[in-house]
């Protein structure tokens, strides 16, 4: 259903038993079906909605559990997230939130999150969300620039042992933790436009093929 004209998603999308995948972006969708979330019998595994109106996303139950794994909503109005996403989508490996509105994320109970790339570039996120980032052990992507960060504790970069990229450009950054350097996947590092004065000695990172600390001091 990309690149239409569309202003909702039809409410008989949610009884679709075999449905995988919804393509719905670049649209004026600006509401969703209040049953979106709820089928936890269908097979719904990726929803795109990038590039819409969004200024929510329906209720998500933390009773139910849903199969779903990719959800695109970047470029859309959103100011927050449901409250029991994570709880709701324990199955979600790729989460693409960037360019909305959010302060924070939702907080995730234990470490059952199976979250692998997180997007949430251009938002107005602040060190709140180091609450739950600290419980996503399983992280290879983790985009997170153009926000408001102004501090990367060590006990969040302890978690991410598979990390392999890491985008914190355009943060209010002036240090990274010693232990970046025990990051043995990390691959892609982008600190631009910060105010790092220093960095830890990164020459540990044998993995490491890019490094950008343009726009320091």
């Amino acid at each position: 259903m990309s690149y239409n004209n569309l202003t909702e998603i039809p409410q008989w999308i949610s009884y679709c038993q075999q449905l995988r995948t919804i393509y719905a972006n670049n649209n004026h969708i600006s509401n969703l079906p209040d049953n979106l979330f709820e089928n936890e019998n269908g097979m719904l595994c990726t929803i795109q909605l990038a590039c819409n109106r969004l200024s929510k996303l329906p209720f998500m139950s933390p009773k139910k559990k849903l199969p779903l794994q990719e959800l695109f909503v970047n470029g859309n109005n959103l100011e927050e997230l449901p409250e029991f996403l994570f709880a709701t989508c324990e199955n979600l490996i790729l989460l693409n939130i960037s360019n909305n509105k959010l302060n924070f994320l939702p907080i995730i109970d234990g470490n059952r999150c199976q979250l692998e790339r997180l997007y949430a570039t251009n938002n107005y996120l602040t060190d709140r969300i180091l609450d739950t980032l600290v419980n996503l052990p399983s992280l290879r992507i983790l985009h997170l620039a153009f926000n408001r960060l102004t501090a990367l504790p060590e006990n969040c970069v302890s978690c991410w042992q598979e990390l392999e990229e890491l985008n914190i450009s355009g943060n209010k950054l002036q240090h990274l933790p010693d232990n970046l350097s025990n990051l043995r996947n990390l691959r892609v590092l982008r600190v631009h436009s910060n105010q790092l004065q220093s960095t830890p000695a990164l020459a540990k990172v044998i993995s490491l093929r890019v490094l950008d600390l343009a726009r320091n001091q």
